[in-house]
């Protein structure tokens, strides 16, 4: 009788464990490629003739390095994929490392700044996206990337709605938006109804409740119906979102505790 909660224990130890290892693998990935984004930044688009001439061929071999490191990648995952192992974690970094090398340094050399920026914002956001799904529950982490993809659509948006060339296009992407939150709203509540399955996959735990993810796609959708209308309903909405995810975090953390 004494084994099973041993067993039981070992199990859950083992579980926080391969969750901790893939959140530091979300973090040492994401700090190459922000390092590697602030080394095109300080040389490639703010160096000197001489230095911006010098990547202007570094970054070709940059992007056949990334195809390289993917290629890389994909074998070795292939190879580990029924083992539950650094060796497939480091196959799976591999990848995807490898493909943001290839495409940021194609991005970047034929767009520069344009392509640059959002790059700064979006590798450390992913980045603390993957580390939050890895360490807390998964009510939370759905409701944070829901949450955080409406501050981007938001952030569009105010780029986009009042007299710009883009404006349709935004529209548009935000009407795609609205109907993919409609139908997250709906896998959410199923996985609720049954015991956090979708099918064959596990959206929550077993115990959790779908309200956190169903708030956060109802909150979505309000926010961007509304930012849509001009430039600065968009920037408060996108505030007042972030102020929600701010919440959530402070509620979760201490949650964890």
């Amino acid at each position: 009788m004494s084994q099973k909660p041993n067993k039981k224990v070992k199990k859950e130890v083992q579980k926080q464990n391969e969750s901790m290892g893939t959140a530091m693998w979300f973090l040492c990935v994401g700090c190459l490629a922000e390092l590697y984004l602030l080394m095109l930044r300080r040389f490639f688009i703010n160096g000197t003739l001489q230095q911006v001439v010098a990547w202007d061929g570094y970054l070709p071999v940059f992007r056949i390095a990334g195809l390289v490191l993917l290629a890389a990648g994909v074998v070795l995952t292939a190879m580990k994929r029924k083992e539950n192992s650094w060796k497939r974690r480091t196959g799976v970094a591999l990848t995807v490392f490898g493909a943001f090398l290839a495409v940021a340094s194609w991005l970047v050399h034929h767009y520069m700044l344009t392509a640059l920026s959002p790059l700064s914002f979006v590798v450390p956001a992913v980045m603390v996206l993957g580390i939050l799904l890895c360490l807390y529950d998964r009510e939370f982490g759905c409701s944070l990337v829901v949450l955080s993809l409406t501050v981007l659509v938001l952030w569009l948006c105010r780029k986009g709605v009042s007299g710009s060339p883009y404006r349709t296009m935004v529209l548009a992407a935000a009407v795609v938006y609205l109907i993919l939150l409609a139908a997250a709203a709906y896998l959410f509540r199923k996985a609720g109804q049954d015991r956090g399955m979708v099918g064959k996959y596990r959206v929550m735990s077993p115990s959790g409740k779908a309200a956190p993810m169903l708030f956060a796609c109802g909150l979505s959708a309000a926010a961007v119906a509304v930012g849509v209308c001009s430039s600065a309903v968009a920037y408060y909405a996108m505030w007042a979102v972030g102020l929600v995810i701010f919440v959530l975090a402070v509620y979760y953390t201490v949650r964890q505790l």
